[in-house]
């Protein structure tokens, strides 16, 4: 016999954000023309592949959720940016806002970020490795 237990009314669970709760971008246009041409050209190219497949998903530019304390810091974080681009296998086709990992059950296989101008600046004044073309 499986035993269960009622909580008491006074107990509040609180579920985390879902990705209709979340911002999805930061509001920004991506930084050059050649960065958004560079994310469709790779979403583009996938898309054939992902026709065929039953599953899988490919997105760019919107947020990727980790953790709950990714979002609890990112009200105060200048520097959130969701990738350029994107993909994960296994996962159902369909929509998305924005990609949270607790809703999804599984991290992105490949994160992209295209690189260049500030962003350059900011790798090379804090020392941080970078191939900037």
């Amino acid at each position: 016999m499986i035993e269960t237990t009622t909580l008491p009314s006074s107990l509040s669970v609180a579920m985390p954000p879902s990705q209709k709760d979340l911002p999805s971008d930061d509001g920004n246009n991506m930084e050059t023309q050649r960065h958004k041409m560079q994310m469709d050209i790779l979403i583009a190219t996938l898309y054939p592949w992902l026709e065929e497949r039953s599953d899988g998903y490919v997105g760019g530019n919107m947020f990727l959720y980790f953790s709950m304390a990714q979002v609890r810091n990112q009200a105060i974080s200048e520097n959130s940016q969701g990738p350029d681009f994107f993909a994960v296998l296994d996962v159902p086709k369909g929509e998305r806002l924005s990609w949270v990992v607790w809703e999804e059950g599984k991290a992105p296989n490949v994160v992209t970020y295209f690189v260049g101008g500030s962003v350059c600046l900011y790798f090379t004044n804090s020392n941080l490795k970078c191939n900037c073309f």
